[in-house]
């Protein structure tokens, strides 16, 4: 019994920590800014962006920081008050924000495979969790919780949020991918203040519903308005 109770331990001993998981840094605001290229301004992906994986692609295996990327591959920047040199402050809140845009898989040719850029991070959503919320700006983008596409809706200007309640209480992987189309070379999709909330996102079927019963309010109020003069 003992080597059985010694295997069962260990499998416990194992999953704990993966069970314990959550997601850090969802609103980039962990960044540890230390160049690692004085002419560049190169950063580390493990102090840039913590917490976070990638895609693949030659220039991905680092964050631009101080001046944009000029080739046609994949790449990511962190944003903050000074970089870009080109559009300093630009950041979406706080004081960093996170850019990266799809590109060629080859820098040296344009017919090469077109590779979709992207940032993942897998950790436990809470059980009370019904939608994923983030801001972003520019290129269009996807959203996938435990590889599933979850529909993003406009919740107003830069907003935006779906549906997850599916996933609520999971250890899930969550990535967000920049979906600009083939060709669409230097298009940034730049993301902050991602969250998991406990309010829902409500069915476009619903907000559809609700804009009919007000504009036929309007109306049924004029009519009246009307009847009576």
């Amino acid at each position: 019994m003992k080597p059985l109770l010694l295997i069962v331990s260990v499998i416990i001993a194992v999953a704990t920590p993966a069970q314990s998981q959550g997601f850090i840094n969802l609103g980039f605001e962990s960044a540890n800014v230390q160049v690692n290229n004085p002419t560049y301004g190169f950063l580390n992906w493990n102090l840039a962006v913590p917490g976070w994986s990638h895609g693949a692609g030659s220039d991905s295996s680092i964050v631009y920081y101080r001046n944009p990327h000029a080739g046609i591959t994949p790449y990511y920047l962190l944003v903050d008050s000074i970089s870009p040199v080109y559009a300093p402050g630009t950041q979406l809140a706080g004081n960093y924000s996170l850019a990266f845009a799809s590109g060629r898989a080859n820098s040296q040719d344009f017919n090469s495979a077109w590779i979709n850029s992207y940032i993942s991070q897998t950790g436990n959503i809470s059980p009370s969790a019904l939608s994923v919320r983030l801001l972003a700006t520019g290129a269009p983008f996807k959203v996938f919780v435990g590889g599933a596409e979850i529909p993003m809706f406009s919740l107003g200007g830069n907003s935006y949020g779906g549906n997850i309640a599916g996933f609520a209480g999971t250890l899930s992987e969550l990535k967000i991918m920049n979906n600009a189309p083939v060709g669409a070379l230097g298009s940034a999709l730049k993301i902050d203040n991602i969250l998991f909330s406990s309010v829902a996102i409500p069915e476009p079927s619903s907000l559809t519903l609700v804009a009919l019963g007000l504009i036929s309010g309007l109306v049924l109020t004029k009519k009246r308005t009307s009847s009576r003069t």
